[in-house]
């Protein structure tokens, strides 16, 4: 071989491994950390999976984390970076995956994750890790971005960097729906049965409509539910052949999909009565509580319903992730839940149903909250009613004073009683004055208050008495002299009263005539006398009439008065 040709060969071997280098090298960091396989995986208390791709990371690679549900749904799933939500996956979750990266050198360092799983039941589990950045690179071709941002994103700011070099677009996560069963009622259907045929969606894609079709025609809409069933019949002759169903599904994220079966019509293979159509439905089931928030110190109800073609098995209640309540044979279950103990913060129960029917279909309602509060600090109403005096002569009056204080609750109106009657209707503090007590006289009486509440509970005030004093009223009579009924203006007169004042002090004494005082006395025993005309303070020219009575006012604040009596006085003095 000629020595150019040599040359040229190892030229072109040359080129070949040149061109395979660089082709190689077309991969990004991006697609490359995309190509790992998750590196650790750990379980949590109830089966989840979680699932990183790697704790020790390059610049320019890309962090991997996933959380896996192996058995029921979760409701909710968030995942956090540096304490900052950056996915959060929510309805019927059966995965949640997030990548995080290119990293840059702003990420260089130590790092943590952390995953919250809410699961069907209410329960929130969680799981926590890190993993460090270095300084190394991971491919020679990777250039740090210029928006200076980093990877990681900041705190309180649930978003990843934009990558800083040339990548494959990481795909989005969407939760696929899948079938979980179809069951039918049997084949073949002959001419006198009905036919049933029921899809059930697994609960991992919300499901926005189920349209069910027979033989290309549409027969039935179900929204918003993963069940969708079909009853069809009883067959008759025209009927017969072989008929096809399907089921169109669109899920609330636009992913749609469908599934079919077929089903025979025949006729009767012997004259006997049709088989009765298989229960393929599941029940229906509600539940709805008195109240969506309470106080620890307070009640709540519950009542589930259940309904369905075959009849109602069982009903359970779940409340706090737990059974509390089991109905047999009935269509409705009720529970009491409260009064809630060792309450310091507002809490959220969770509570649910679920319905069997007789032939074991089953369905539950979805997970609905009770908040419970820490109880309410609750203040105990008073009411006072009272009387300066504690006993009062009967003639006398006083003023009796109610005053309430509602506390916690509202008041309606309050009766102050004083004898058994009551004397006043108050809405608020008031007071009343009674007196004289003369039908009580020489009796204690008893006297209280009576508060009404808007929550028609009540309370009373403390209930006291009063003593009715019996007064022996004084006595005061008087006399004229001369005992006549007329006399002459200058004959000579007489009057005299007497007191008996019961032992009170006699402050005055006083005679009267003509409503004019002629004599003051401080004794039981006041005279006055002197000659008619006098005594009237004037000369009659014709007949006239003098009146007459005493007064007395005594210690006690009593005034008695006596009988007012009269005389006739002439003109002039009798004839000699």
């Amino acid at each position: 071989m000629s020595k150019t040709r040599i040359l040229l060969v190892i030229a072109i071997v040359l080129l070949a491994v040149v061109v395979i280098v660089l082709s190689l090298q077309k991969f990004s960091v991006s697609e490359k950390s995309q190509l790992q396989s998750l590196s650790r995986v750990d379980t949590t208390s109830t089966g989840s999976v979680i699932s990183i791709s790697n704790s020790k990371l390059k610049l320019g690679e890309i962090f991997v984390i996933s959380a896996t549900m192996n058995g029921a749904a979760a409701q909710k799933v968030v995942i956090k970076i540096d304490g900052a939500v950056a996915q959060t996956c929510e309805e019927a979750v059966k995965e949640c995956v997030l990548n995080v990266g290119p990293f840059e050198k702003k990420d260089i360092g130590k790092h943590t994750y952390a995953v919250d799983i809410t699961t069907a039941r209410g329960a929130v589990e969680s799981y926590a890790g890190e993993f460090t950045v270095s300084a190394e690179t991971a491919d020679a071709q990777f250039v740090e971005g210029t928006s200076g941002a980093g990877a990681i994103p900041p705190k309180n700011i649930p978003a990843v960097s934009p990558p800083t070099v040339p990548a494959t677009p990481i795909t989005p996560v969407v939760i696929k729906m899948e079938v979980d069963k179809i069951m039918t009622s049997g084949e073949p259907t002959e001419v006198g049965q009905v036919f049933s045929t029921t899809l059930y969606m697994k609960y991992v894609a919300p499901i926005e409509r189920i349209v069910g079709f027979v033989d290309g025609n549409k027969f039935k809409t179900c929204e918003n539910t993963y069940v969708c069933g079909l009853v069809l019949g009883p067959m008759n002759y025209a009927d017969i052949g072989k008929h096809v169903y399907r089921f169109d599904i669109t899920a609330k994220s636009g992913e749609s999909m469908s599934v079919s079966g077929t089903f025979t019509v025949q006729a009767l293979a012997s004259p006997v009565q049709p088989l009765a159509p298989v229960d393929a439905i599941a029940p229906t089931v509600q539940i709805v509580a008195s109240q969506s928030t309470a106080f620890a110190n307070t009640t709540v109800s519950f009542k589930a319903t259940a309904d369905d073609s075959s009849g109602i098995k069982k009903i359970a209640i779940a409340f706090g992730n737990q059974i509390v309540k089991e109905c047999f044979g009935v269509k409705e279950c009720n529970y009491v839940a409260g009064p809630f103990s060792g309450i310091t913060q507002e809490i959220k129960y969770i509570f649910g149903a679920t319905a069997i029917d007789i032939v074991g279909n089953s369905f539950s309602t979805a997970a609905q909250y009770l908040t419970v509060k820490p109880a309410a600090q609750i203040v105990e109403p008073t009411v006072s009613f009272d009387t300066p005096d504690e006993a009062i002569q009967e003639s006398k009056s006083t003023t009796f004073t109610m005053i309430v204080s509602p506390g916690s609750k509202q008041l309606d109106y309050v009766n102050c009683v004083v004898a058994g009657q009551v004397v006043k209707t108050c809405s608020g503090n008031c007071s009343v004055n009674l007196g004289p007590f003369t039908p009580w006289a020489g009796t204690v009486i008893k006297y209280y208050a009576k508060a009404y509440f808007t929550d028609g509970t009540t309370k009373l005030s403390a209930e006291k008495s009063l003593s009715i004093v019996d007064e022996i009223l004084p006595t005061i009579n008087v006399n004229f002299s001369p005992n006549q009924r007329s006399m002459y203006a200058y004959e000579q007169a007489q009057i005299a009263s007497f007191v008996d004042a019961q032992g009170l002090e006699i402050f005055s004494h006083d005679i009267y005539v003509n409503d004019v005082v002629k004599k003051s006395c401080t004794q039981s025993i006041c005279v006055y006398g002197d000659r008619a005309d006098i005594m009237l303070g004037f000369q009659p020219k014709i007949n006239a009439k003098m009146t007459f009575y005493s007064k007395v006012s005594l210690s006690n604040g009593q005034t008695v008065t006596s009988a007012t009596g009269s005389i006739t006085v002439k003109p002039g003095q009798a004839a000699q």
